[in-house]
């Protein structure tokens, strides 16, 4: 992997700012509730994206995101340089 790419714990980062400027996401995502679950549930994300980058191989590999939800992932593999599609029937399509 590349030294240039976004890390997970780098991405997390980024994602939080994001999130706290959208209330409307943050019952989807759960990590602005309860602050005694907040590091559970960042440690899950992150460890989730570590295992993921270690699955996707480098960015030449095209990615198809099934059950995307909001993105989250496919934006993360996009900033590591995969080409990734996603693809959702939830209720929330109208937000995306």
């Amino acid at each position: 992997m590349v030294d240039s790419m976004i890390s997970p714990d780098q991405f997390f980062d980024l994602f939080l700012k994001e999130l706290e400027q959208s209330p409307t996401l943050w019952s989807y995502y759960k990590f602005l509730g309860k602050k005694s679950r907040f590091l559970f549930r960042r440690n899950y994300f992150v460890r989730r994206l570590e295992w993921i980058t270690r699955q996707t191989g480098g960015p030449e590999n095209r990615i198809w995101d099934v059950g995307c939800g909001y993105g989250t992932t496919a934006i993360f593999l996009t900033l590591r340089g995969h080409a990734v599609h996603g693809t959702t029937l939830e209720f929330y399509l109208k937000q995306i």
